[in-house]
Formats: structure tokens, C-alpha cells, sequence
């Protein structure tokens, strides 16, 4: 009897174990799979409500790199594609390190969408210096630039 007891908890109780793992991963860890799909929808809807202002964090592919604005504090420029929309990354690097981005890099941004009619643009992706609101970031092969 013993052994037969010994036998179901060997067979069940690992059964029962990756269950448990199976549930758990798929609705508490992020995988990139939901957060994708999130951040696409979040830059959706602000685009088509023309909503400025808003922070942001959004996954995306750089798909084209420009020249820096030199106008004032100087911005790193590349536009990325997050979903259907592609959005200007305006990164000030007077305040924060130049990201080495080339065209299909994925990044990680954090920042405040300004709506426009190309797309919107993303700017705060730095720290604020004031400390009077949260900062932004953009995050490249697990190196955090703000």
C-alpha cells in the first residue's frame, strides 16, 4: 500500500508542481507578448484623440535615424515603430547620454507623448533635473539612458 501511495505522489505531486509553474508564468510574469500589444494600443488611442501630454512607455523598433536638432537643448532624433504608428523620439542629450541606436534596434522608451499629424512625438526621456516631475528613459541592450 505504501508503495502505491509513493508511486501517486511521485507521479502527481511534479504534475500538480507544473501546473502551478504554468498558471503562474502565464498570468503573473511579462513576457513582452501582452506589454507589446498594451503599449501599441496606448499610442493608438492618443493618436487618434489628437492627446498631448501624456506619459508614455512604449516598446519599439528604430526604423529610421535623423540628425540631431541643434536648436536650443540639443535632441537626439530617430523615429520608431510601435504597432501601425511610427513616433519621433526627441531625446535631449544635454541632459542624458546619446543612445547608439541604428535602424532595427529595439528599445524600451519611457517619455510624454505630444500628438501631431505624423505620428506624435516622444520627448522627457531623460531625468528631470528639477526633480519636479518623474523622468523619462530609453533603455538599449540593458544599458538605461536617461
Amino acid at each position: 500500500m505504501k508503495s502505491k501511495r509513493n508511486k501517486l505522489a511521485t507521479q502527481i505531486v511534479p504534475a500538480i508542481v507544473a501546473i502551478v509553474f504554468l498558471f503562474l508564468y502565464n498570468n503573473y510574469v511579462d513576457t513582452g507578448k501582452n506589454s507589446q500589444k498594451t503599449n501599441n494600443s496606448v499610442i493608438e488611442q492618443l493618436f487618434k484623440s489628437r492627446k498631448s501630454g501624456q506619459d508614455v512607455t512604449i516598446s519599439a523598433e528604430v526604423i529610421k535615424t535623423l540628425l540631431d536638432d541643434n536648436d536650443g537643448s540639443r535632441h537626439q532624433r530617430f523615429i520608431v515603430k510601435s504597432g501601425i504608428h511610427s513616433v519621433l523620439i526627441a531625446h535631449n542629450i544635454d541632459i542624458a547620454s546619446r543612445v547608439p541606436v541604428g535602424t532595427g534596434d529595439f528599445l524600451e522608451i519611457k517619455g510624454v507623448y505630444e500628438w501631431n499629424e505624423k505620428g506624435g512625438v516622444i520627448h522627457w526621456t531623460h531625468r528631470d533635473l528639477n526633480q519636479k516631475r518623474p523622468g523619462g528613459w530609453i533603455i538599449y541592450n540593458n544599458k538605461k539612458y536617461h
